[in-house]
């Protein structure tokens, strides 16, 4: 249990500030929200694709690997780390 919220925390910080320039902990709630949400998704697509197709564990987790990454991708840009547009003002 120890390792897996190090692991978040680690994520955390690792996913905002090299992904998304991010600096700060008062996001970790949302991420925090979204990483479960990401680890129920990551469940659900390997329960249909071994227990219901019958494919290999490794097999299903390699064929959800890449849906896994866009859609965590996409929920950590508009959910976690959004950031409120830029102004580029003329000199």
């Amino acid at each position: 249990m120890l390792a897996t919220l190090v692991g978040v925390v680690f994520n955390f910080f690792t996913v905002g500030g090299w992904v998304f320039n991010a600096r700060g902990a008062e996001r970790f709630w949302r991420f925090l929200i979204a990483y479960v949400f990401l680890f129920f998704l990551n469940l659900a697509a390997l329960y249909v694709l071994v227990d219901l197709l019958g494919l290999g564990s490794i097999t299903s987790q390699a064929l959800a690997l890449p849906f896994y990454v866009l859609t965590a991708f996409a929920i950590f840009r508009r959910f976690v780390f959004v950031h409120s547009p830029q102004r580029i003002v003329p000199p």
